[in-house]
């Protein structure tokens, strides 16, 4: 008699489960972004608030500047020169003019190095993530610039651009990333550039 009676009510407790589903605003899985050492984040902190000084600078297609708010400065050079002011060894004027994969190839972490063909945004960014909170240079079709990756996940695309200057961007509002068919990513470790082969 007494299983009868609890019979109903399990019928109803698994039919209330099947009519309503888990909430899709709960996340299935935490975001895991590797981190970095603490020497890393130094070289991290200290290259933010070198481009915290740059913001706003202006771009030209031949700009050389090596002073934050004076003259203007291209993509090229706003990576070499704030990366030579952060303690980098770096051939400031010949990587800035150097196709931006030659660039990656001389100052980036030989094993962090990776190239994306027509791949999608989304794609793109999530295995960035995947490698972990830092810098990233990262070269696209016609442009140079910084990726940032949080230890939350977030992406900010530190560049020189045409119309605007030296900003910080989301990358899906950025045109030269988010519609970029090519695009090669290098971390770095805050170590010293080598020169171009």
């Amino acid at each position: 008699m007494k299983l009868l009676r609890l019979l109903p009510l399990t019928i109803l407790l698994v039919s209330c489960e099947a009519e309503n589903p888990p909430s899709p605003e709960v996340p299935n899985e935490k975001l895991v972004i590797p981190l970095r050492s603490s020497e890393e984040r130094r070289f991290d902190e200290k290259l933010a608030g070198i481009h915290e000084k740059w913001m706003g600078t202006p771009w030209t297609f031949s700009g050389t500047s090596q002073t934050p708010g004076e003259g203007s400065i291209a993509c090229g050079y706003f990576v070499t020169t704030t990366l030579q002011q952060a303690g980098m060894e770096v051939e400031r004027v010949r990587l800035a003019q150097a196709a931006s994969e030659q660039m990656i190839l001389a100052i980036a972490d030989p094993d962090s190095i990776r190239r994306f063909s027509n791949a999608s945004l989304e794609d793109f960014l999530e295995d960035l993530r995947s490698q972990g909170e830092g810098y990233y240079i990262v070269g696209l079709d016609n442009h140079t610039g910084f990726l940032k990756v949080s230890s939350d996940g977030t992406v900010a695309f530190v560049h020189s651009g045409p119309g605007r200057g030296v900003v910080s961007e989301n990358p899906a509002e950025a045109s030269e990333l988010a519609n970029s068919r090519y695009r090669v990513t290098g971390k770095l470790a805050g170590t010293e550039a080598s020169p171009i082969p």
